[in-house]
């Protein structure tokens, strides 16, 4: 799979630390409540917008998911699949997604996350059906 590389920030480090290390990770705060993927992923949160709790951190989580919706993205020279997943521990997070076709994706079918480390980036997390 071809992806275009992607650099850490400070925000994003706790991230990238647990991909390099073939773990996926998702922020949540000490009540136990994930933070949704625009929140937990995308940038900061300063805090939890469930109990506002300010005590949140990057946690391990398992990798399993389960497909929400999906799009073709057509570019330049390749044309890639990106996807919106729902963990199994509840939050949602985009992804590239590694299949045969298109048309082999459902709704609510199960993933399993991988991780892909293009020249010059970050390992990133990528799913593909269980």
């Amino acid at each position: 799979m071809n992806l275009e590389p992607v650099q850490r920030d400070d925000f994003s480090a706790g991230f990238f630390d647990a991909a390099a290390a073939g773990r996926l990770a998702a922020r949540r705060c000490d009540q136990g409540h994930y933070l949704p993927a625009t929140q937990g992923y995308m940038g900061p949160a300063i805090r939890c917008p469930h109990c506002r709790s300010a005590a949140i951190e990057w946690v391990d989580v398992s990798g399993e998911a389960t497909l929400v919706s999906w799009t073709v993205v057509h570019l330049k020279d390749a044309t890639r699949l990106a996807g919106l997943v729902e963990l199994a521990e509840g939050p949602w997070m985009f992804a590239a997604l590694d299949v045969e076709s298109p048309t082999s994706l459902e709704v609510g079918g199960a993933l399993r996350v991988r991780f892909v480390q293009p020249d010059g980036g970050e390992a990133m997390p990528v799913f593909s059906p269980a």
